[in-house]
């Protein structure tokens, strides 16, 4: 086990503290006047132990390589920014003291002009830490952490350790983007006695938990000092997005930020789970996890998009809003509670019916948190939402891979999933209850008549569309276990778990831009500007991640779920080809939300349900789960036909004079 901090150590009381009151600490200079006490952390950090430092490097790497897949195309944004902002590279490199007192070039995006003054594009960088993207690069070639103490320029290190000898011990651990220091607000000009004061007892202190702590509350520092950068105008100083594009980039780095968390760890518990289980005992879990998960739509009645176009278009009835679509949802959840017992009562006694209700439980608790994210777009805080769906990824995570370890079965993973997942609901529900007002019922405001009935009347129509469209996504899983069985569900799950990664890149995009997109409705020009916009990113950024899974497809199922499952690959190459044609939908679905056609999407997801249906019919007997990957990609491609058609018959001038009143809007791509 790594070293820790015991019960009433000096050090621990101040990792536990408040920072800003700190317990007394030994000084830097009182470091100084005992040579023995560097010599002690040396000691100290080599009592690390190997097990816990290669878990930190494996997370450095997994983390680092996501990030810098999902970060490319906002890179490449501020890149363009920058480099029209003012003269000079885009990025730019400096040189720093590494481990070991190697030096390394550090990367960064460049936030200062030729004549040292902070640019335009470099006040609004700076508050979220965004210049620091480019740092990931040197996480993955193993010059830095996620977590540790910030390097230092080289030409100040001669002098620092001149002042302070024991400066060299800051050396022993790999630097980091973040760390205890920064967390505790000393960043920048802040004397090196005080940052190296926290520094060493972050490296006597080390832990995977204190590393974790570290990386949580660094998410919401950066919550907190971009609020108060807008609060103070200091973004907004001659900047030209103007607020709304501002609002949507800061949105869209929030959601980068916190995915590869989200969704390393869901592939976490499924790399682990399919190999552990088998073929047939993952496809089993897979089958419940559908059909739980369809289930917990029916709670959705279209609240969850319904809150959030509420919640951006008007803050007046924001306290009514959100306790009525809550109050709502719970009385949705009786249905899907009589639901789930009904499904675990027909699958008869054993592991199936345990894992229905655990599963169930899950999935309750997983419809919640998704709707405490749509309360937190609407208030375009998606920092908020990345802090809980970091939660819940950890949580449920952690809970279902220690579950595996224990009992290495299906409702094993189950109740760790359920632990976790309803965990991080209670977490969510506090967020809302301390940062948003959200009052109890015998509080007051806890519902509008008036409000649940247009929320009821423009939901239905949101839900079953939600609903036709998950059934589209999650209904192979069905036909593959009535036809072929669970093993060759349990193979095609496997290829599809991959692709259903996949979804997340849109969904961060839609969810930041969402907003601004439905309030360009009636501004003809800057909505088409926000579509091809955002049409451009989406099929290039679905290019490049279908060409990359169609080329390696071998290799990631091989490296991912092991050579049992080989039989995956051919699935997952056709569902690559599949990718670029997905992520354009994901838009034009959402573009037919803001424009009020959402009704249509209603119409293109029972159609395309039909066509689906079908295909699977006619396919999955035959080819078995690559004929479920054919079925996706033909129905996917029938979709974008339609999604075209109609937006390009609204903009036609005849087509106005025809234009009925705007009707609540449907869902968009749900991705289950």
């Amino acid at each position: 086990m790594s070293v820790g901090v015991r019960p009433g150590d000096e050090a621990g009381r101040v990792i536990a503290g408040q920072p800003d009151h700190p317990r007394p600490l030994p000084t830097a200079e009182g470091v100084a006047a005992h040579p023995l006490a560097a010599a002690r952390f040396q000691h100290v950090v080599a009592r690390h132990s190997l097990a816990a430092r290669a878990v930190k490097r494996f997370l450095d790497i997994a983390l680092s390589a996501v990030g810098l897949l999902l970060a490319a195309p906002l890179m490449a944004v501020l890149a363009v920014l920058i480099r029209l902002d003012s003269d000079g590279p885009a990025l730019f490199r400096q040189p720093r003291m590494g481990r070991g007192e190697r030096p390394f070039r550090i990367f960064k995006l460049r936030t200062m002009d030729m004549d040292g003054q902070v640019t335009r594009i470099g006040r609004f960088l700076r508050p979220m830490g965004l210049d620091e993207l480019p740092q990931l690069w040197n996480v993955l070639r193993g010059e830095m952490s996620l977590v540790g103490p910030r390097p230092e320029l080289l030409h100040l290190i001669t002098r620092f350790e001149r002042e302070y000898p024991q400066h060299w011990v800051r050396h022993l651990m790999r630097p980091g983007i973040t760390g205890w220091a920064q967390v505790n607000r000393l960043r920048g000009q802040v004397p090196i006695a005080q940052r190296l004061r926290f520094d060493l007892e972050y490296l006597r202190c080390w832990s995977l938990e204190l590393d974790l702590r570290i990386f949580m509350r660094t998410l919401g520092t950066v919550v907190r000092d971009t609020r108060s950068a807008y609060a103070t105008g200091g973004l907004a100083d001659g900047f030209t997005l103007g607020a709304e594009g501002r609002t949507a980039l800061a949105n869209l780095a929030f959601k980068a930020l916190s995915f590869p968390v989200e969704k390393i760890c869901r592939l976490l518990v499924v790399i682990a789970a399919a190999p552990v289980l088998g073929e047939a005992a993952f496809g089993r879990f897979q089958f419940v996890a559908t059909v739980t998960t369809l289930f917990a739509l029916a709670t959705d009645l279209g609240l969850g998009i319904w809150t959030t176009r509420a919640l951006a278009r008007s803050r007046s009835q924001a306290a009514a809003v959100m306790n009525t679509g809550l109050h709502l949802r719970a009385v949705a959840a009786l249905p899907y509670a009589i639901m789930i017992a009904a499904a675990a009562y027909l699958e008869g006694p054993g592991e199936m019916r345990l894992a229905f209700l655990l599963l169930g439980a899950a999935s309750l608790a997983g419809a919640f948190i998704d709707h405490f994210g749509a309360i937190f777009r609407g208030y375009e805080r998606l920092g908020d939402e990345a802090r809980l769906n970091v939660a819940r990824a950890l949580l449920m995570a952690g809970m279902g891979l220690a579950g595996l370890w224990l009992g290495r079965s299906v409702v094993a993973v189950a109740a760790g999933m359920m632990v976790g997942t309803v965990a991080s609901g209670l977490y969510g529900l506090l967020i809302l209850r301390r940062a948003y007002g959200l009052r109890a019922p015998a509080q007051g405001h806890s519902f509008d008549k008036g409000l649940a009935a247009a929320a009821t009347r423009e939901g239905l129509p949101l839900s079953l569309a939600g609903l036709l469209s998950l059934l589209y996504f999650k209904g192979d899983a069905v036909f593959l276990r009535y036809f072929v069985g669970d093993a060759e569900l349990g193979a095609y799950s496997a290829a599809y778990k991959i692709f259903e990664g996949t979804m997340i890149l849109p969904s961060i995009i839609l969810a930041a831009t969402f907003p601004p997109l439905a309030r360009a409705h009636g501004d003809s020009d800057r909505q088409r500007r926000w579509e091809r916009l955002l049409m451009a990113v989406l099929l290039g950024l679905g290019g490049v991640v279908g060409l990359s899974l169609y080329a390696g497809s071998g290799p990631v199922i091989g490296a991912l779920f092991g050579t049992e499952f080989a039989r995956a690959t051919s699935s997952l190459r056709v569902l690559s080809l599949a990718v670029p044609i997905l992520f354009l939908n994901f838009g034009l679905t959402h573009f037919l939300i803001a424009r009020e056609l959402g009704r249509w999407n209603l119409a293109f997801a029972a159609l395309m349900l039909m066509l689906n249906v079908g295909l699977n019919l006619a396919i999955i007997p035959r080819l078995g789960g690559e004929g479920a990957a054919w079925a996706t990609l033909i129905t996917e491609a029938a979709l974008t036909v339609c999604c075209l058609t109609v937006l390009m018959w609204r903009r036609h001038p005849l087509a106005a004079q025809h234009r009925s009143p705007p009707t609540a809007p449907t869902t968009a791509r749900t991705s289950g």
